[in-house]
């Protein structure tokens, strides 16, 4: 008697299988696109009527054209140019404008602008930015944002018709700093410039700077004690890394610091210096007029710095309410963080 199995039998449940396999795909294609389709149909309705509204603070924004795209995966939405008017009559405009999240995973979207970006102040000169691309991400965590992120390239900003600054590439990280028990520790910060150049600076500049603020992760909560405000307790601020590069001058430096609620600085950093006469030449334009910081860091590296070779020197630096001093020979003043303090309740 012949099996059930037979080669006779075979084709036909391979057939069968086929077919099932086609119908599974057909009905998750069906599925997907009118899931998609419901999505972006909601997308752009949200979006039309919110930009009929002007927003809480009551700027105008105006995207013209809308457009919602992105099949089968994505959920773009793009406007053909970008405008806004400010409450105080001034305004802003830019090219197109592009936000793009997966239409699977909404915790994270990343933002284009085209330039030039143009903006006219109600009372001030005319201010614009060119680049080559602008890029910018955001990542969220239920509600919350958990980290964002900014890259431009060949970023140039004119004031009045005038070059103010231009870099070859600039870039900023912000997230929520991990800590134990799934509780953020603090909000991690990173910064980089490279190229970076203006008028009042002699020489072309690289910096780079990686700190944790002890915040506990409020500042991408949009409660930051640096724009809420400072209490009793000051403030932590540990700086990972600070560099800078101008030239011969060069500069780097870590070590724990804390902020006080007038935004004075408080403890001790590790700094190593390269050509610290040119070193004050490049930090001069940076700080007041009558600032002796410059020169007396110069001198006091100069005279007290640990010898690391290749022409660096090491030296430990003090800060106290915000005086900086090396040993007993006092640097001078940093000028003080832009912070507040809590209103007293």
């Amino acid at each position: 008697m012949a099996s059930s199995d037979t080669p006779l039998h075979r084709p036909a449940r391979m057939r069968r299988n086929v077919i099932l396999l086609v119908v599974a795909v057909a009905v998750l294609v069906v599925g997907w696109s009118v899931y998609w389709w419901v999505v972006t149909d909601r997308v752009e309705a949200m979006l039309r009527e919110a930009l009929v509204r002007p927003l809480p603070d009551g700027t105008v924004v105006v995207c013209d054209p809308l457009a919602v795209g992105g099949y089968p995966f994505r959920v773009e939405a793009r406007c053909g140019s970008t405008a806004a008017t400010l409450p105080d009559g001034g305004t802003l405009s830019a090219g197109a404008f592009t936000a793009v999240a997966l239409a699977y995973d909404w915790r994270k979207a990343i933002f284009e602008l085209d330039g030039p970006l143009s903006a006219q102040p109600a009372d001030g000169p005319a201010i614009s930015a060119t680049w080559t691309s602008a890029r910018a991400s955001g990542a969220r965590n239920g509600r919350l944002l958990d980290s964002a992120d900014i890259v431009l390239e060949a970023p140039v900003l004119t004031v009045a018709g005038r070059e103010a600054g231009r870099a070859g590439h600039l870039e900023a990280h912000v997230r929520r700093a991990p800590g134990d028990g799934g509780a953020p520790a603090g909000t991690d910060a990173a910064l980089s410039a490279t190229g970076l150049a203006a008028p009042m600076l002699p020489l072309p500049l690289d910096v780079a700077a990686v700190v944790r603020i002890g915040d506990g992760g409020a500042a991408l909560a949009g409660r930051g004690p640096l724009t809420e405000g400072i209490g009793e307790d000051p403030l932590p601020i540990s700086v990972r890394e600070l560099s800078l590069a101008s030239g011969a001058a060069k500069l780097r430096a870590a070590g724990d610091l804390t902020v006080d609620a007038e935004g004075r600085l408080d403890g001790v950093m590790e700094v190593t210096i390269a050509d610290p006469v040119a070193l004050a030449a490049t930090l001069r334009p940076f700080l007041p007029a009558d600032s002796q910081l410059p020169a007396a860091l110069a001198g006091a590296v100069a005279a007290f710095g640990r010898d690391d070779g290749d022409g660096r020197r090491t030296v430990t630096v003090t800060i106290r309410r915000g005086r900086a001093a090396i040993g007993l020979i006092p640097l001078g003043r940093l000028p003080r963080l832009p912070v507040r303090a809590l209103t007293p309740s």
